[in-house]
């Protein structure tokens, strides 16, 4: 179901009105590794590249059950306290890449887009806890 969510979702950010996007392609790209802390690694879904706007990463979640009933969604956002946006956050860290997708999809129209911002505070202390671990 993932290679049909990143066409949906590569549609609906052509077609989005509020932030339309000129040749928007979803890129795989594999693990990054920190450049300071190679036991450290990430690995995005993809990369969102388009004419118009810098470098952004995405992460897909296709869940098996209706989008009303996902514990990490509140008020249709992502909870801060969920292991996704961790991950996000430090997909984002190890990239130095610092905006991201999440995108979720049941199917068809039944879709959760959201954009996240880096954190730099989380993220920090992610990093702090990691390397005590």
């Amino acid at each position: 179901m993932e290679s049909e969510a990143r066409l949906a979702l590569q549609e609906y950010l052509s077609l989005n009105r509020n932030e339309p996007h000129v040749n928007v392609r979803i890129e795989e790209y594999g693990i990054y590794i920190d450049k300071e802390l190679q036991f450290l690694g990430a690995s995005p879904d993809g990369l969102v590249t388009c004419d118009c706007c810098e470098v952004r990463l995405v992460e897909i979640k296709c869940p098996r059950i209706d989008l009303s009933r996902l514990s990490y969604l509140k008020d249709e956002k992502l909870k801060h306290k969920t292991s996704y946006y961790g991950q996000i956050q430090g997909q984002m860290m190890v990239t130095g890449i610092h905006k991201s997708y999440f995108y979720i999809y049941y199917g068809a129209g039944k879709e959760h887009f959201e954009i996240l911002e880096y954190d730099e505070t989380f993220c920090k202390d992610m990093r702090a806890n990691l390397t005590k671990f």
